[in-house]
C-alpha cells in the first residue's frame, strides 16, 4: 500500500508545496507574538476568510509545528501535587519546536468551565520546562539516530537558540491565558502560540523533532549503501518486546515496510495531504495519473486505474482504513433492467428502470431495499444508520452484515460477494418485507422488493424471473383446467398460492407475522404439508362446500413428492404468494354459466 502510494505520487510530495497548496488550519485561537512585544490574534472557524496574510503566515508555521501523533509527542511528563492534587503533564502540548505551543484550553486552569483535566498555570510552566528539556535531549545517546544527528548538526536549531526562547515563550503564554480567558470557548478548542520569526527558522525548528520521531522505532534503523532505514510510521504498530513477530490484527498487512529517510518524509507529506483533504469523507477514488491541481471531486476516473482509499482522522494523524487497487475503473455497468413482474393493478414503478450507471443502480437499491440507508452504512453504520427511528431493526442487522457486499460492487467492481450472498440477502429482504406489511393486508414494499430480485438474478445470469413467468403462466392453465402440477417449482408456487388463498380467509383486521412465518421458514415439504393442513382446518369454515380449482392442487401438494430440496426454493414459495391468486380465476364455462343466469 505504501509503496504503491509512493510511486505514484512521490513525486508531489518531495516538497511541501502540494501539502502547503490544500492546508487547512483547524479550528481554534492562534496567537502571533511578535519581537516588537505586540500580537495578532486570528479565530479559526468555518467562516474564516483563508487569503489573508495573517492566515497564510501561521499556516505554513503551523505545519512545521505540529507533534506527528500522540505517541510522537515531546516528552512532557511533569507531575506534583499542588493545593491536595496531583497534576500531570503528560502529552498537554502538542508542539515540536521552541517557536509555538499548541494545547486544548481543556488542559489550562481558566479556559474553560469543566475543570476534570485543567492544569494550573504554575504546573503548566513546569511543563514547558520539561519540554524544552525534550528539545534539547532529541537524538542524544541515542546510536540508531548517530548518523542522522551527524548529518542535520549545521541545520538545525542550537542548543542556545533553543533554550533562548524559553522565557519568552513562557511569558507569552502567561499572556496567552490571560486574552483567551475572556473568549467564549467550548471544551477542545486549540490554543496555539507562535513566536514571530522566518519560514526558515521554523524549517530548522522542527528539522531535529522530524528526523528522531519519523521512524517507527529507531531501535530498527539500519545504515545500508550510504542509506539510513527504518520502520514505517504510518498505519503500522510495531512492537519490540519478547513477541515481534506476532501477526498485526490492525492493519491492512501482515509485515512491516523500512523506509529511507527520504522516502519516509515523503510519506509524511502524503499523510498530511490525506488527513487535510481526505479524512472528512466517507472514501475517494484517487486516480494514479492524478496530478494534484484539481479538486477530487471534479476529475473525470471513467476508465482509468483508481486508488480507493478510505482516511480516518486518527487522534489528529491520518490512518487508511481501506486500500484497494482498481486496475480500470467505470461506473458503467452492462444494462440492468428491472420490469415489475407481478399480474397487479398496484402502481410499481419503482420497478420499472433500465440503467447502465452503477450510482443509479445503487440508488435505486438503496431506496428499494434499505429505506435510502445504503451508502450511509458502508462506514457510517453505527454513528447514522444505527440511530434512525424510521428503519426496522431486522434492515439495521443486514445493514450492519451486508453493506460491504454492496459496496464492493458498486464501488470496486467485485460482484463475486454478491453474486454469492444474493438469494439469502434478498430472501431476507423480501420475506421481512412482507410479514411488516402482511399486518396491515398491503404487500406492494414487498412485490418491489422481489421485482429488484428477480433484476440481479437475470443481470447475473440466473433464470429465476424466466422460471416464475413460465410457472405463472402454465400454473393458469393447470389451475383452469383442473391439470397437474409438473414440476417442482411450479409445486412450491402453488404452495405460495394456496397459503395466500387460505390466509385471505382469515377475518382478522390485521394479519400477524405467525400466519406467513412458519410456512416461510418450513424446512422439509412435510413441515410445509403439516402447517397447510392446520390452515385448512383453522379456516375450513370458510370455505366452499365446492371448489374444484382449489382442491385439485391442494390434493397434489399434500400428496405429490418433490425432489428438490424446500430451503433453496422458497423464493418460488414467496413468489407464488405475491402472485394474483389463481384460485379466483374463472373459467370459460364458469363465464358463460354466469352469462346463461344474468340472463335468465
Amino acid at each position: 500500500m505504501i509503496f504503491d502510494l509512493l510511486n505514484s505520487f512521490g513525486e508531489y510530495f518531495k516538497d511541501t508545496k502540494v501539502v502547503m497548496d490544500s492546508y487547512r488550519l483547524q479550528n481554534g485561537i492562534y496567537l502571533l507574538f511578535k519581537n516588537d512585544g505586540t500580537h495578532e490574534m486570528l479565530k479559526i472557524d468555518k467562516d474564516t476568510n483563508t487569503t489573508t496574510t495573517l492566515y497564510e503566515y501561521l499556516k505554513i508555521r503551523d505545519f512545521y509545528s505540529n507533534y506527528m501523533d500522540s505517541n510522537k509527542a515531546l516528552d512532557t511528563s511533569y507531575i506534583e501535587e499542588y493545593n491536595g492534587k496531583e497534576y500531570k503533564m503528560v502529552k498537554k502540548i502538542c508542539s515540536n519546536n521552541q517557536y509555538t505551543l499548541f494545547f486544548k484550553n481543556r488542559f489550562v486552569e481558566g479556559l474553560i468551565n469543566d475543570n476534570k483535566e485543567t492544569i494550573p498555570v504554575p504546573i503548566f510552566l513546569k511543563g514547558i520546562d520539561k519540554y524544552f528539556d525534550s528539545m534539547i535531549s532529541l537524538g542524544k545517546n541515542d546510536r540508531k539516530v548517530t548518523s542522522i544527528m551527524e548529518e542535520i548538526k549545521d541545520i538545525v536549531s542550537s542548543e542556545q537558540e533553543i533554550l533562548e526562547k524559553k522565557e519568552l515563550l513562557k511569558e507569552n503564554f502567561l499572556k496567552a491565558v490571560e486574552i483567551v480567558k475572556d473568549e467564549t470557548l467550548t471544551k477542545d478548542i486549540w490554543v496555539k502560540i507562535f513566536l514571530e520569526a522566518e519560514e526558515i527558522e521554523y524549517e530548522r525548528a522542527t528539522l531535529k523533532y522530524l528526523c528522531t520521531k519519523i521512524f517507527n522505532k529507531n531501535d530498527a534503523n539500519i545504515q545500508q549503501n550510504g542509506n539510513l532505514y527504518g520502520i514505517n510510521n504510518y498505519n503500522f504498530g510495531y512492537t519490540t518486546a519478547k513477541k515481534p513477530f506476532i501477526e498485526l490484527k490492525s492493519t491492512p498487512f501482515k509485515v512491516a515496510s523500512k523506509l529511507s529517510l527520504e522516502e519516509i518524509k515523503m510519506v509524511r507529506n502524503l499523510y498530511i495531504w490525506l488527513l487535510k483533504n481526505v479524512s472528512t469523507k466517507d472514501f475517494v477514488k484517487i486516480p494514479v495519473d492524478y496530478n494534484f491541481t484539481s479538486e477530487l471531486d471534479k476529475i473525470d476516473i471513467k476508465q482509468k486505474a483508481i486508488y480507493l482509499l478510505r482516511v480516518l482522522n486518527d487522534n489528529g494523524s491520518a490512518k487508511i482504513d481501506d486500500f484497494s487497487f482498481i486496475p480500470f475503473y467505470t461506473n458503467t455497468i452492462r444494462e440492468f433492467k428491472c420490469t415489475n413482474c407481478f399480474h397487479t393493478k398496484v402502481n410499481l414503478e419503482e420497478s420499472e428502470f433500465v440503467t447502465k450507471d452503477s450510482y443509479e443502480l445503487e440508488n435505486r437499491v438503496s431506496k428499494i431495499w434499505f429505506a435510502n440507508s445504503l451508502k450511509d452504512s458502508y462506514y457510517r453504520f453505527k454513528d447514522i444508520v444505527s440511530k434512525r427511528t424510521m428503519i426496522p431493526n431486522w434492515k439495521k442487522e443486514l445493514l450492519k452484515e451486508k453493506a460491504t457486499i454492496f459496496f464492493e460492487f458498486f464501488h470496486k467492481a467485485n460482484d463475486i460477494p454478491i453474486k454469492q450472498n444474493l438469494d439469502s440477502i434478498a430472501y431476507h429482504i423480501t420475506l421481512n418485507n412482507l410479514i411488516d406489511e402482511i399486518k396491515e393486508d398491503k404487500i406492494f414494499h414487498t412485490m418491489k422488493s422481489m421485482n429488484l430480485w428477480f433484476a440481479f438474478d437475470e443481470y447475473f445470469g440466473g433464470d429465476f424471473k424466466m422460471i416464475k413467468n413460465q410457472i405463472y403462466t402454465r400454473s393458469k392453465e393447470v389451475v383452469l383446467q383442473e391439470g397437474t402440477i409438473d414440476s417442482d417449482e411450479m409445486y412450491f408456487f402453488f404452495v405460495g398460492q394456496v397459503v395466500k388463498y387460505l390466509l385471505d380467509k382469515s377475518k382478522a383486521s390485521n394479519k400477524t407475522q405467525s400466519m406467513i412465518d412458519s410456512v416461510m421458514k418450513a424446512g422439509t415439504q412435510e413441515k410445509l404439508i403439516h402447517i397447510i393442513l392446520l390452515l385448512r382446518d383453522k379456516y375450513s369454515h370458510e370455505l366452499r362446500l365446492v371448489n374444484p380449482k382449489f382442491d385439485n392442487i391442494l390434493k397434489q401438494i399434500v400428496t405429490d413428492t418433490v425432489e428438490k430440496d424446500v430451503v433453496k426454493n422458497r423464493k418460488y414459495i414467496l413468489a407464488g404468494f405475491l402472485e394474483n391468486n389463481l384460485f379466483y380465476l374463472k373459467s370459460k364455462k364458469e363465464n358463460d354459466t354466469e352469462n346463461l343466469d344474468s340472463i335468465v
